[in-house]
């Protein structure tokens, strides 16, 4: 080029990853000496993955002396998901100052509407330039938010040891670093939770009293309270064949009352008279329509062989939770062994212990301490004050082991001190499997209210943990960039039937929404490499929070469902996320291609030594000598010189 004149540095990032790419495949095979590339090693399409094969050497030209200004920065954001009930989004980052020490800053988390969720303020030390700062919360709503971060300085205040004069508010290098948006997903309900005892029982009015005032979580019962009776035990008035238990009511349909070899089975919670008319589901349809199955004190037997089966594809296929509680007919004395229900639960069914009647007190695992949605206090003294709080239980299924990928979370011990697994968990093909080896939970709530309300908050959170990343019929997934990299943004869609089985014959529309308000319509296509699994690509041309709505709809012109998710497109503070040079990149791309990192004033030296250099491709030129005419010139001036010699000489 003659100039840059043309450079106008207006985007809104830099993308040197596929600068390099576009590099790569511009020039491949061709005899190219090296690449000059004027850059501090800052971009928002990085990754240790770059293929830099084939590329000719790289000289990576760092600009100036490499002094960082002023400067706050917002790094490592990160937004995390539990359980706990009073907070349940997690917000972790870590504020860097640069050339500021003894600078007092304000840490604050807004929401939508502009309010301050959250704040914390820290004075840093004289030696302290990173302070990791966390914030706990409960959003407002369910579903789809946006949040924002942002770090802010005050005067500066003299420490303790500081002979700085206080100075007012520093001038800081860029405050595009000082703010990220976050987008938190918490999912929307209502999730459906199917409990199935064998008998009527205090943990089922516990269980059901805790979920009462949570919105997002339905408890849908499903309790006998008569096992069946063989055809030929007579036992009623002349003539009747119901069982007696109907008797004095209007019910008395032969198709509508139990008889004798049917157990009499009582619904809670249903949605309609249809839901669990026929008993526990014989389809995949109906089962599959829930989020998770609570067994409670209910023998296998109770269940077919193709029920079991399809409890089994609850989990694996759909993606379901599965919790059973103990009791008289859970675990191994519910005949469990050997069943594809007991296939799948994350604890072994053989024998253990003599099966005497103790007192057990209830603790946390190493693992269980670090697990949020089985703690119910955010720090550790209050936590092992409730967990001494809790009086003892009588009633284990004694388990002999965990099964591998299992974990243990809280375990019970005796009074001689053996200990035994009480809460286990694993996954289970796209499901979780539980086992809480407790049958008399219900007397921690007994003895005081305040109890109560832990037990009630305990059932809530493992209600939540059950449930959480349950996959629905129609979700999408947002990939920024390829392979996560870049302002391109990749949604995915997966469609599934009722079944759970793929479907692929429909239409995905999808709608994207920007903070302006434009809406922007797009068609998702069906992919080649996983059936039910739609895509497209979107590049956002502004910052700020992006919402994508995704309707499926089939052959019929039917809805099949809908789904949404969001994003947010943060050029400038992915770009001046660090204002350091990044060397570690900058020498790495340099070694690997057999260039090395100059400075701007070591760009001339570079350009009188590229002769010398190896290129990945080098060309050989020839040519005769005598079709240059100095050539000529200078073998008839040897020729005549040589002839004035042997002149001089006497020579013939």
């Amino acid at each position: 080029v003659q100039d840059f004149q043309e450079l106008s540095f207006n985007a809104q990032s830099s993308s040197l990853g596929g600068a390099l790419t576009g590099l790569k495949k511009r020039f491949q095979g061709r005899p190219l000496a090296g690449v000059l590339l004027f850059t501090d090693g800052g971009g928002t399409d990085l990754s240790d993955d770059l293929d830099l094969e084939g590329m000719p050497p790289i000289f990576p030209v760092v600009p100036g002396d490499g002094t960082v200004p002023a400067d706050l920065a917002l790094e490592d954001v990160k937004v995390t998901l539990s359980n706990f009930e009073d907070s349940p989004v997690m917000v972790q980052t870590q504020v860097r100052t640069r050339g500021m020490k003894g600078m007092e800053v304000v840490l604050r988390l807004l929401d939508e509407a502009g309010e301050e969720v959250a704040r914390e303020v820290h004075v840093f030390n004289l030696d302290e330039e990173i302070w990791q700062a966390r914030f706990r919360f409960r959003p407002k709503k369910p579903g789809l938010s946006f949040y924002k971060l942002e770090v802010m300085q005050k005067d500066k205040k003299p420490l303790e040891g500081d002979t700085a004069v206080p100075n007012p508010t520093l001038v800081e290098a860029t405050l595009a670093n000082n703010r990220r948006t976050l987008a938190i997903d918490r999912g929307t309900g209502p999730f459906r939770i199917l409990y199935v005892a064998g008998r009527p029982n205090w943990e089922y009015k516990f269980l059901r009293r805790s979920l009462q005032e949570e919105d997002e979580l339905n408890l849908v019962g499903l309790i006998r309270v008569a096992k069946k009776e063989a055809k030929f035990d007579f036992r009623g008035r002349e003539g009747e064949s119901s069982n007696p238990l109907f008797r004095g009511f209007d019910k008395q349909d032969k198709e509508e009352t139990e008889q004798y070899n049917e157990a009499v089975m009582i619904r809670m919670n249903t949605r309609n008279a249809q839901e669990l008319s026929d008993g526990f589901p014989k389809e995949a349809e109906e089962l599959f329509a829930y989020h998770a199955v609570i067994l409670d004190d209910l023998e296998a037997s109770f269940f077919h062989h193709s029920q079991q089966r399809l409890i089994e594809q609850f989990v694996d296929r759909r993606g379901g939770g599965l919790l059973m509680l103990g009791g008289l007919d859970s675990f191994r004395e519910g005949g469990y062994p050997r069943t594809p229900i007991g296939g799948l639960l994350p604890v072994y069914l053989r024998p253990v212990g003599d099966g005497k009647v103790q007192e057990y007190r209830w603790d946390l695992t190493r693992e269980g301490w670090l697990m949020p949605w089985v703690r119910l206090r955010q720090n550790t003294v209050d936590e092992k004050k409730t967990i001494g709080s809790i009086p003892g239980f009588r009633v284990l299924n004694r388990l002999d082991g965990i099964k591998p990928g299992a974990m243990t979370v809280a375990e019970v011990t005796q009074k001689g001190g053996e200990s035994f697994p009480a809460l286990v968990g694993h996954r289970y093909g796209r499901g979780r499997a539980m086992a809480l080896a407790v049958g008399d939970l219900w007397r921690w709530g007994m003895p005081e209210p305040e109890l109560r309300e832990e037990m009630e908050r305990f059932w809530r959170q493992v209600m939540r943990r059950l449930v959480a990343d349950v996959p629905r019929p129609v979700a999408t997934e947002v990939q920024k960039g390829k392979r996560g990299r870049g302002q391109s943004v990749a949604l995915e869609v997966r469609v599934h039937d009722k079944k759970f089985e793929p479907l692929d014959n429909v239409v995905v529309e999808l709608k994207i929404s920007d903070d302006s308000g434009e809406v922007i319509e797009l068609e998702a296509e069906p992919s080649t490499r996983e059936a039910g699994l739609f895509g497209a690509s979107f590049l956002p041309r502004n910052p700020g929070a992006y919402r994508v709505s995704a309707e499926v709809v089939d052959e019929e012109g039917i809805q099949v469902g809908q789904a949404e998710s969001g994003w947010v497109a943060d050029f400038e503070a992915e770009e001046f996320q660090s204002l350091e040079w990044n060397e570690g990149f900058l020498e790495g791309i340099a070694r690997r291609t057999g260039g090395e990192v100059i400075g701007l004033k070591e760009v001339g030296e570079l350009v009188e030594r590229l002769p010398e250099l190896e290129a990945p491709v080098m060309e050989t030129w020839s040519r005769p000598l005598w079709h240059n005419p100095w050539v000529l010139f200078g073998a008839l001036g040897l020729f005549g010189a040589e002839w004035i010699l042997r002149r001089m000489k006497g020579l013939p």
